[in-house]
């Protein structure tokens, strides 16, 4: 498809006028005053960009403006830099958490003072207008709606009569707090289109494609805002969700993992999950804009890289490449339409893709509207395994390397039922071993699984009713959330050896107080299991049902939830200790030297697979005496210490419990 000839003149036009072009395609990039600044003006290509927004400013009890970290020396560096290119310098007043109360007391008892010095101050420091970046912690809290548009109106018709600009950044999930006729004073309003999950939320993507279509479609319909006036915002930064949730720069990404530029997630090998928007995303988010909007927003500048992978740079290349780039072919080869499968089937995708004027960055691949998966370079083949019962519709995307993308005709499949519940990757678990909770058995609702939704909420690795999302607990892959009650998951399992066991589940939740018991061929064998809080949706921890008697034999286990409201990652059976070990390690590579124990001793043991392990000491009559440690450990050699002065002379055990296996030492103490 080739590109609008109308926006190509346009966007030559603002290129020979300067960057002061009123028509010109808006690049807007957030400066922070802190971490280097002034002199991190140095590090942004300044040839790229059209407005610098230095962020942030607020004003004091007098409504004097102070600079949040920086003199104003240090702002004239910074007005000189870009304006030496051409580029606009506005001050942006405000930011998450800036102090509401003082705003509005300014606009309640002294507006016109008020407007006046921030008109005065752009005047003073050379700057080109006001960005106002009051967000949603202060209008509708502190300020109202009315005073927000009463001050919106009055600095806009002070800094107009300047010949300065005024703008804002806005976001939708507070955009009802922003009248109409508020938003319609601005020059231009940076759509901030990110933050849809962080922190306050749990794993997820927090600002994808989706997203900027539909933050900029609600500001242009719904609040009647010319789609020139709109500039699309995207983040040059990341969540991290594991053992700490926190933010990460683009440049902190790029720069750890590899090949980190050409995605939008990573799932570091110590566990956790990052989302971000990579250099596919980023162009192709410049390529909705150059269409439809009148910019794109940075926040923030001080994020990227310099050289290929920098982001900046990737959104300059749509710009430059953008009038005579070509969009990819693509289309499936396979399945052939109308295929039909069964359920628990693995299907396998072949797509043909090929694009004259550049490479193919990224091909994701749906069915309706779930993601089954994406790939970055040729062939592009995909496998589903996750196939539950359905008429699905399949499509693929195609992203090239300028951002232009098209997507493929639809191949309609149909996965017929299982007519009995079986197991999910055909032969059932083994006990003692973890039953993934995410795994449940193939049949449907009400034979395999209850389950009150009618689609997957987590919209990650299945396709049926069961909520599944991906999980930032040590070790990744997805828990099963979004539990209620009555729900139940059932699994296929193979209890190897009759005797007890000790049910590990793993768990997340919010919630004060909720409950669940497991069952084996109908038969409650836990009784109620109570889940208390973890202090949050991804905040795992480990609760067990002890001593469980469990005979041999291949058997349909059930996790039976009366009242829900926590999210499963797996329920992990190991054998419990029921009497003397012959003093030889199950794998005969661990060993507790020196032993007897006089002083100290090392307990060495070697483990198959990494996960959260238990290692606890008890007396020759089994009961416990010491927990040593219960955490998570890598997969391969471990090493502990006893004391001797902790315990008289005797005969102990040492259990080993880890995820797929329980190793048993025997201990003596001098």
């Amino acid at each position: 498809m080739r590109k609008n000839i109308l926006l190509w003149l346009i966007v030559v036009v603002g290129l020979l006028y300067g960057n002061n072009s009123s028509a010109q395609f808006k690049v807007i990039g957030y400066l922070p005053n802190w971490s280097g600044y002034p002199n991190s003006i140095n590090n942004v290509d300044l040839t790229k960009v059209t407005h610098i927004n230095i962020a942030f400013a607020n004003p004091d009890a007098t409504g004097d403006i102070t600079a949040a970290a920086g003199s104003l020396t240090d702002l004239a560096v910074v007005v000189t830099a870009a304006h030496a290119q051409n580029v606009k310098v506005l001050m942006s007043i405000g930011g998450a958490g800036a102090p509401g109360s003082t705003y509005t007391t300014l606009i309640v008892n002294n507006l016109s003072g008020f407007v006046t010095k921030l008109v005065q101050f752009t005047i003073d420091n050379n700057l080109d207008g006001i960005d106002v970046d009051l967000e949603g912690d202060v209008i509708g809290n502190s300020m109202s709606s009315a005073q927000y548009e009463t001050f919106v109106t009055a600095l806009g018709t002070g800094l107009h009569a300047q010949s300065k600009i005024m703008t804002a950044a806005l976001a939708t999930w507070f955009a009802p707090q922003v009248t109409n006729n508020a938003a319609s004073k601005f020059d231009f309003i940076n759509v901030m289109s990110y933050d849809a999950a962080g922190t306050w939320t749990g794993p997820g993507q927090h600002s994808p494609y989706t997203l900027a279509v539909s933050d900029f479609n609600y500001w242009n319909t719904t609040k009647g805002i010319p789609a020139a006036k709109l500039i699309v915002g995207v983040p040059f930064y990341g969540y991290f969700w594991g053992t700490s949730n926190t933010s990460y720069t683009y440049s902190n990404i790029v720069t750890t993992y590899a090949g980190a530029e050409n995605t939008d997630k990573i799932s570091p090998a110590s566990g956790g999950i990052i989302y971000y928007n990579g250099i596919p995303t980023i162009k192709q988010k410049t390529v909705f804009a150059l269409n439809n909007a009148g910019g794109i927003m940075i926040w923030q500048l001080a994020g990227d890289v310099t050289g290929a992978k920098s982001l900046l740079k990737a959104i300059d290349d749509v710009i430059q490449g953008y009038p005579t780039d070509v969009a990819p072919t693509i289309s499936i080869t396979a399945p052939a339409a109308s295929a039909v499968y069964t359920e628990g089937d693995t299907v396998q995708i072949d797509v043909n893709a090929a694009d004259t004027d550049g490479s193919i960055l990224k091909v994701e691949y749906y069915a309706g509207t779930f993601k089954i998966g994406e790939v970055y370079t040729a062939p592009f083949t995909l496998k589903w395994v996750g196939v539950g019962a359905g008429v699905y519709s399949l499509t693929a995307i195609a992203t090239d390397n300028v951002g232009a993308s098209v997507t493929s005709s639809a191949v309609s499949i149909t996965v017929n039922a299982a007519s009995t519940s079986t197991p999910f990757s055909g032969i059932e678990i083994n006990i003692p071993g973890k039953v993934e909770a995410e795994n449940y058995n193939w049949g449907g609702n009400n034979v395999a699984y209850y389950d009150l939704t009618a689609t997957n909420l987590g919209g990650a690795y299945r396709t049926d009713r069961v909520d599944i999302e991906e999980c930032v607990d040590n070790g990744g892959g997805y828990d099963v959330g979004w539990t209620d009650a009555g729900e139940w998951l059932e699994y296929s399992v193979n209890v190897t050896v009759t005797g007890k066991y000790d049910f590990q589940a793993r768990v997340a939740t919010q919630n004060a107080t909720n409950t669940f018991h497991i069952e084996m061929d109908g038969v409650d064998v836990t009784g109620s299991i109570t889940v208390t809080t973890s202090g949050g949706w991804q905040k795992w921890k480990t609760i067990t049902a002890s001593n469980i008697s469990l005979s041999a034999g291949v058997k349909k286990m059930r996790v039976v939830m009366p009242n829900g409201g926590f999210n499963l990652n797996y329920v992990n059976v190991v054998s419990t200790v029921t009497g003397v070990f012959d003093g030889a390690a199950s794998d005969q590579k661990s060993l507790i030297f020196p032993n007897p124990v006089t002083n100290t001793s090392s307990v060495k043991f070697y483990l198959k697979e990494s996960g959260q392990t238990k290692v606890v000491l008890f007396d020759e009559m089994g009961k416990e005496m010491i927990v040593l440690a219960d955490q998570f450990m890598e997969s391969g050699s471990n090493e502990l210490v006893i004391q001797r002065s902790n315990f008289p002379k005797g005969i102990y055990w040492c259990k080993i419990s880890g995820e797929k296996e329980v190793i048993g030492l025997k201990v003596v103490m001098e």
